[in-house]
């Protein structure tokens, strides 16, 4: 069966193509704006009120504020197969097999452990699973904390000993970090063999937090533009000093983004311009003008508002493309 395009098909790809090219554009307009627009946390706290963890302020209520002091819980919390309950705000069970792994480059198959083993040339099912717990609370110095909702560090290496683990039958501890489960050894594992470690945020770690102060907690600080509830490993100057590359690569990231955006929805508005041109469709020049005007009030509208120069000669520079492509596909 041959299907013969009909002309209402070639009018109204065309402007299909031109209604989402001219979306994307404006869709990375507004995420470029966003990300420059984007406030720099690192600026926003270093303006934040440095306050004593050993005893409540009554100033700087419902204010950004950073408190620096021993993480402390008085929950204990392990893991119930393998950890023997202790002060832990934070425990992470990392469980990895021996197991069979596919090579990529030779199509074959190697030994090796790893976190997530695929079901083949025999490798069998992981029946322990990696997992977290958290202290229902926590505190540092005097404020009390929501560990669930607050960014915590990322956790350590935990050391164990006979005294920190509870071994069942076929368990054992192998060096420092390890309870090995299997028929081989460290040395030489065999196939299906699991070697479990942990991870841990161990009571009296030395932290800052940043937050909102409300009497004896820091709770969530939030604002229209973002949400800033974290802590920190170390002192106040040392969080500073984490928090700037944080900023600059989401910002990188964005502009590689919005870069994108724009190239696609360009690509997309000058095809159907030429394929209207060549075609001679009457209706081209009014629904092109219309498009063209929807997106300059949009535009206008944007900038009317929040008057930034980088989007005024942006949207300058994207008129005279549109004016030079119709004019140059009309001749």
């Amino acid at each position: 069966m041959i299907y013969v395009q009909s002309h209402k098909d070639q009018i109204t790809a065309p402007f299909a193509r031109l209604g989402l090219g001219i979306f994307l554009i404006f869709l990375a307009i507004v995420v470029l704006w966003l990300n420059e627009g984007a406030m720099d946390v690192a600026k926003i706290t270093k303006a934040s009120i440095a306050l004593p963890a050993d005893k409540v302020e009554k100033t700087a209520n419902r204010k950004l504020v950073s408190i620096t002091g021993k993480l402390t819980t008085l929950d204990e919390n392990g893991d119930p197969q393998f950890l023997k309950p202790g002060l832990y705000i934070k425990i992470v069970r990392k469980v990895q097999m021996f197991a069979w792994q596919e090579v990529k480059k030779t199509k074959g198959y190697q030994k090796g452990w790893t976190a997530e083993p695929k079901p083949v040339n025999g490798n069998p099912a992981l029946t322990i699973r990696s997992k977290a717990w958290l202290a229902p609370s926590a505190m540092i110095g005097v404020y009390a904390i929501d560990p669930l909702m607050i960014e915590l560090p990322p956790p350590a290496a935990l050391k164990l000993s006979p005294d920190k683990v509870s071994l069942g039958k076929g368990e054992r501890l192998e060096g420092n970090y390890y309870i090995y489960l299997g028929g081989g050894t460290f040395k030489k594992p065999r196939i299906g063999d699991l070697r479990v470690s942990f991870a841990a945020i161990e009571n009296s770690w030395e932290v800052t937090a940043f937050g909102k102060k409300q009497n004896d907690m820091l709770a969530p600080f939030v604002t229209i533009e973002y949400k800033f509830y974290k802590v920190f490993k170390g002192t106040r100057d040392q969080a500073f000093g984490q928090l700037p590359a944080q900023h600059t690569f989401r910002l990188w990231a964005m502009r590689l983004v919005g870069l994108l955006i724009m190239w696609l929805g360009l690509s997309l508005f000058s095809l159907p311009i030429e394929m209207l041109a060549r075609r001679k469709i009457t209706l081209a020049r009014p629904l092109l003008i219309f498009f063209v005007a929807a997106v300059a009030s949009v535009l206008v509208m944007l900038l009317s508002i929040y008057s930034i120069n980088v989007l005024i000669l942006l949207f300058l520079a994207l008129a005279g493309y549109f004016a030079y492509a119709y004019i140059k596909n009309r001749k």
